[in-house]
């Protein structure tokens, strides 16, 4: 919201500066992804010495509140705090109920996980899993698992921030009767570069809050299944007649620039590559809604559109309309909604296997089958069939 409103008002964003934690301890897990297409990137971070009864500060407290999200405990706060600010789902594991390292696979048949909720799943190879070497702790993207829950006695925490592929997330969580912010947010797609960013907030977050001494940053990732922007082109006369306005470069320019678009001008076309958390913009039309979103849309004038017909198809259609092989045509009866055979008159006229009339209006006629013959209208509204005989045709 702040970027759009910056962008509409031309002035200058101020972004959420994040630092990196130093940290102070070494204590780490290893984490694999065996699942790499899924899970292409995994961060995450140890913290210990917690204090599990610090209160989570008011600000917090009513941030949430105003989200719809009641408070917890300090290290859930922060979570949901992060998800909200940033767009990046977290999730905390109690250190002590984890056993060993970390591994991002599909599920196993025969493998189960009682969830936070209380619910117990069966796992296939069709959910992605968050694994220790005892077996799974969480259903990824979309909800931890009980045992491994942070409790009123967490005082060591392992945090976890992931990017998980929309479409290995999209519609577990209903099939499985859920619904949670997370799997909200993942079937729609996260910001590819946004886990180190968002761990590096929430350990700053809660050194503050609750104190406790961090480890060092633990990042697993496999580059080549990570998405890229890809560059897409924005053309200004296009932009201008989709748009109906007259929009020079410089106003465009200054409102890429604005959305942090990194846009590169050449002969009236733009290169515009955009920030990874607008993974959004894949076509010219996403850009040229772009523009429009903060040029105005009231700032757009209202316009009917404007175009010419052939006036040939405003006439009634009437008059002879194919072609029979025995020499007869079909014509509609005045007054009717039927065909009927009918010999052409000197007047009329048939070129190329059209039959036309006065008013311009011409249908094609070719053979059907030995009972059907079948006649089409050239403003391409109907296909007919009709029997080759003397007497009223079908109905038109």
């Amino acid at each position: 919201m702040a970027q759009d409103v910056s962008a509409s008002c031309n002035a200058t964003l101020t972004a959420l500066e994040i630092e990196p934690v130093t940290a102070s301890i070494t204590d780490s897990v290893e984490v694999t992804l065996e699942a790499t297409e899924d899970c292409p990137r995994y961060v995450g971070r140890i913290i210990r010495g917690i204090d599990p009864t610090a209160a989570t500060p008011l600000w917090m407290v009513e941030a949430l509140r105003r989200s719809g999200i009641r408070s917890i405990s300090a290290t859930v706060d922060a979570t949901n705090y992060v998800l909200m600010e940033l767009g990046q789902p977290m999730h905390a594991f109690d250190l002590d109920r984890l056993q060993g390292n970390i591994s991002v696979r599909r599920g196993r048949d025969g493998e189960s996980l009682e969830l936070l909720d209380g619910k117990q799943v069966e796992l296939d190879d069709s959910l992605l899993a968050i694994c220790d070497e005892a077996g799974p702790v969480a259903l990824a993207g979309i909800m931890g698992g009980l045992d491994s829950g942070v409790t009123e006695a967490t005082s060591s925490i392992l945090l976890e921030s992931a990017y998980f592929k929309p479409s290995t997330i999209s519609g577990k969580a209903r099939d499985l009767g859920l619904h949670t912010d997370a799997s909200h947010r993942f079937e729609r797609g996260v910001d590819p570069q946004g886990q180190v960013r968002a761990i590096e907030r929430i350990t700053a977050l809660l050194l503050e809050i609750a104190g406790g001494q961090a480890g060092p940053l633990i990042h697993a990732v496999s580059e080549a299944h990570v998405p890229v922007q890809n560059k897409v082109n924005l053309r200004l006369a296009r932009l201008n007649r989709v748009l109906g306005i007259e929009l020079d470069e410089v106003e465009v320019n200054a409102i890429l620039e604005n959305l942090r678009m990194s846009p590169e001008l050449d002969q009236g076309v733009w290169t515009v590559t955009a920030p990874s958390d607008r993974f959004d913009i894949e076509i010219e039309e996403d850009l040229i809604e772009e523009v429009a979103r903060i040029f105005g849309y009231d700032n757009i004038p209202a316009a009917l559109p404007a175009g010419e017909l052939d006036p040939g198809h405003n006439q009634r259609r009437t008059g002879v309309v194919a072609e029979h092989s025995a020499g007869f045509m079909c014509r509609r009866i005045p007054g009717s909604n039927q065909l009927q055979l009918y010999q052409p008159q000197p007047a009329w006229s048939v070129l190329n296997g059209r039959a036309c009339v006065a008013t311009g209006q011409c249908a094609q006629f070719r053979p059907g089958s030995d009972a059907y013959s079948v006649i089409t209208w050239f403003d391409g509204n109907r296909v007919e069939q009709f029997t080759p005989a003397a007497g009223p045709c079908p109905l038109f």
